[in-house]
């Protein structure tokens, strides 16, 4: 801004050098008074003017629209969206929904300070989350009342012309009237897991996006991510066996091993066999010829595996014989063929695989809704898995790192794809008791990594 536009001489006039510098002086010092008197406004996220502005911009927005206003990773109540298949399921649901956000009373305007984090999960996850990717100096948790008499928590940060919307909490009667799960942190006294290296090949979750496809190549063949998908990774070594485990959480996965293996002679390979374990079903392919085992394929052959968020898998031969272990029982799938293994562990249909005539969004897409025909149901089976990862972390066995791996995928990753289509479903109806049942059970689901497993970690 200039500050000087008003302060002319005339020309022609001549002025003595003593007057010209006493007139310089009064324009520094009345610059240096106009530029302390100058007040800064607030950033947009703490300004009301601008916030009410975002809110009528906010509900009349398509789906495009509500992505390029809010912020990934994104905050949904006590979870985090990674993922950007389920933002987009979340603006697309906030896109159709009559939310009542324009004309919203605001209600509160608060900083975000150390621990507010806690405003909308108590977890390690949540507080890390609004340290790495919060500016605490324009940030504010908003608390609206939508003109259908609801309440909202908003968080809002960004330096712009407008806010932008981190994360969404509400409605906020419904939520604490749900109670919490009961499960018993973690004793000090108890074994803990040893922490992977985030650097090396293995031991971690990896997801991949849409352009950045993760993967695994070792001697004897290699394995794929489609996009958008996670997996957690691990090593294990069993005498002269080393093992790649690799638990899918989310996806599409093609693990491919070459026809010969690593032949007797070339030396110790650096994987003999590799594990992909969902759930109790299990396939395990030889990478190295000179192991025979039961319950083992290879080597040679290429499989597909589909891991859809409900828990249900699709293990398919695209080339070679592979066996599922599945329940107690072995069943053995040739070229084109497929086995579909359903939440809680039970074989079901065999299919036959041409070509990709089955693709992991439309399956995954039919799993989710049914899923939500009768999502209680389906919450207890994942709830048996995950109480089964966190008694094995506890032991403190050699299972324990890739099962509190695989906990963490299922937690980070696969819950929340879950939870953001119940909300969707029931925008307009969280009293519905179908909701307020999946709720508080998706609570104790989630305390059992939140308050069992992570802290052991």
């Amino acid at each position: 801004m200039r500050y000087f536009h008003s302060l002319r001489v005339r020309p022609g006039v001549e002025r003595p050098i003593a007057g010209f510098v006493l007139v310089v002086v009064a324009m520094v010092a009345l610059s240096v008074v106009a530029v302390g008197c100058r007040t800064v406004g607030p950033p947009p996220a703490r300004s009301e003017s601008a916030i009410a502005a975002f809110l009528e911009r906010f509900e009349d927005g398509e789906a495009g629209e509500l992505a390029a206003r809010s912020q990934r990773p994104f905050v949904l109540d006590r979870e985090i969206l990674r993922l950007t298949p389920d933002l987009e399921l979340l603006w697309r649901g906030l896109a159709d929904a009559d939310l009542g956000f324009a004309g919203a009373r605001i209600r509160s305007i608060q900083p975000v300070y150390d621990d507010s984090y806690r405003d909308f999960a108590d977890t390690r996850a949540m507080r890390r989350h609004f340290e790495r990717e919060l500016d605490a100096a324009t940030a504010s948790i908003v608390e609206i009342e939508t003109t259908k008499h609801e309440r909202y928590a908003l968080l809002l940060a960004g330096s712009g012309a407008e806010p932008v919307l981190y994360g969404m909490r509400g409605p906020l009667a419904v939520l604490s009237s749900m109670r919490s799960g009961r499960v018993d942190p973690a004793s000090s006294t108890e074994q803990t897991v040893p922490e992977s290296d985030d650097d090396a090949p293995a031991n971690r979750v990896i997801a991949s996006g849409a352009d950045e496809l993760r993967e695994f190549a070792f001697p004897g063949g290699r394995l794929r991510f489609g996009a958008y998908s996670v997996a957690a990774v691990s090593e294990q070594q069993s005498n002269d066996r080393r093992i790649l485990k690799v638990t899918p959480s989310l996806g599409e996965f093609r693990l491919e091993i070459d026809a010969e293996g690593v032949e007797a002679g070339d030396g110790e390979p650096a994987i003999t066999a590799v594990e992909l374990e969902r759930f109790g079903s299990t396939v395990t392919a030889v990478v190295d010829a000179r192991e025979r085992l039961p319950g083992t394929s290879g080597p040679g052959g290429e499989l597909v595996v589909l891991a859809a968020s409900d828990g249900a898998t699709i293990f398919a031969s695209v080339a070679g014989e592979f066996a599922v272990q599945t329940g107690g029982r072995r069943t053995r799938i040739g070229p084109r063929e497929a086995l579909e293994v359903l939440p809680g562990g039970r074989p079901g249909d065999r299919l036959r695989w041409i070509g990709e005539t089955i693709g992991y969004r439309t399956y995954e897409q039919d799993r989710r809704e049914r899923f939500l025909a009768n999502p209680v149901v389906g919450l207890l089976q994942l709830q048996r898995v995950m109480a089964r990862y966190r008694s094995d972390v506890a032991s403190g066995g050699r299972q324990a790192p890739a099962a509190g791996l695989a906990a963490k995928a299922m937690r980070t990753y696969m819950l929340p794809r879950l939870y953001v289509a119940m909300k969707v479903e029931f925008f307009e109806a969280f009293e519905e008791p179908q909701y307020l049942s999946f709720a508080e059970l998706y609570r104790a689901v989630t305390d059992e990594y939140d308050l069992g497993i992570e802290p052991r970690l």
